[in-house]
């Protein structure tokens, strides 16, 4: 119980660092595909301090306090009151219950300290997603290569295993788009949906992709038919595929009974 409750806490402050990175990363790798020059460069991950978006003044430390400075200041910057995103809270929240049940399923252990990581990295590249349909290669790739190292070390698949899972992983989405492709004249989904179940693929093996895919398409096709139903979107608007491939591999990461 004591390392679920630490590992919450921590998760807190994991994910005020994670809404750093999902706030800034798309603006520099959009920045970097423009060919801009330095001088005028977005904020990096780690310089300047956080700031509001809208008029620039710098936050004060209470206001970084995860969720309490956003509920303390009202979800609104405390110099030129706009309203500050609910993502912020959300993603700090849903980091925190994250780390809370890898400790509770796991014990605060190198393979829980491992898959708190995992977690993070998919709670980034969902949010991102989500926000600017891209995922982002340096966080994709440096997830596939952590599960072929993690296949080395403490993890319960082999190298082999986790080598295959990555490459069918790919393979499967490139060839359900190229399928797609060829039928439709339109592409379904981008490469970093190859890469993002590669790299799920080198965490949980071949064996659990089915399971993923299943539960992915699932969530995202129920969420697309509330969202028509309501108004809210049209039958060809488009819709990130990452956020729920993120999700449904983090349950059979963490609750492997699941699909095994």
């Amino acid at each position: 119980m004591l390392s679920s409750v630490v590992s919450f806490i921590l998760g807190l402050l994991i994910g005020s660092f994670l809404n750093v990175v999902i706030y800034r990363l798309p603006a520099q790798l959009q920045h970097q595909w423009a060919g801009g020059d330095n001088k005028d460069a977005p904020p990096g991950i780690l310089w300047p301090a956080s700031h509001c978006p809208q008029c620039k003044d710098r936050l004060r430390w209470h206001d970084n306090l995860p969720v309490i400075g956003w509920i303390k200041r009202h979800g609104r910057c405390h110099s030129c009151h706009g309203s500050i995103s609910l993502r912020y809270p959300f993603v700090e929240l849903l980091t925190a219950t994250s780390f809370g049940i890898v400790a509770w399923q796991l014990d605060a252990d190198i393979i829980g300290v491992c898959l708190m990581a995992v977690s993070a990295g998919l709670i980034t590249l969902a949010a991102i997603d989500q926000a600017h349909f891209i995922l982002p290669d340096c966080l994709t790739l440096t997830g596939l290569w952590a599960g072929l190292l993690f296949a080395v070390g403490p993890g319960s698949l082999t190298p082999t295993e986790a080598i295959l899972g990555s490459a069918i992983g790919y393979l499967i989405l490139w060839s359900m788009n190229a399928l797609h492709h060829l039928l439709t004249g339109e592409f379904g989904m981008g490469n970093g949906d190859f890469k993002l179940l590669a790299m799920l693929g080198a965490w949980l093996g071949a064996g659990a992709l089915p399971f993923v895919l299943m539960l992915a398409a699932s969530g995202g096709a129920l969420f697309a038919i509330m969202r028509m139903a309501l108004g809210k979107a049209g039958r060809k608007d488009p819709m990130p595929f990452g956020p729920w491939l993120a999700g449904a591999g983090w349950i059979a990461l963490v609750f492997p009974f699941s699909w095994s």
